[in-house]
């Protein structure tokens, strides 16, 4: 069970279509958020995490907008 949500979770994750609404995305954003804290805390390298955390920013801005951008075309 908890491997199949784990699964759906990624495939929501690197999908730009599985996850068109916003309140999906944004829950997408919060789980993703949380889990990058936990790798901050584990990884020690202070610039890796600050360059992977902008583009991670980016990358879910864009998703959260383009989920946007559909809904309010529907």
């Amino acid at each position: 069970m908890a491997n199949n949500a784990l699964s759906n979770y990624l495939a929501d994750l690197m999908s730009f279509t599985s996850a068109p609404t916003v309140p999906r995305e944004l829950a997408v954003t919060v789980s993703s958020l949380v889990l990058l804290g936990v790798v901050w805390t584990i990884v020690d390298d202070r610039q890796f995490m600050l360059i992977l955390s902008v583009v991670f920013g980016l990358y879910l801005a864009l998703r959260l907008g383009l989920a946007a951008r559909k809904q309010g075309a529907r």
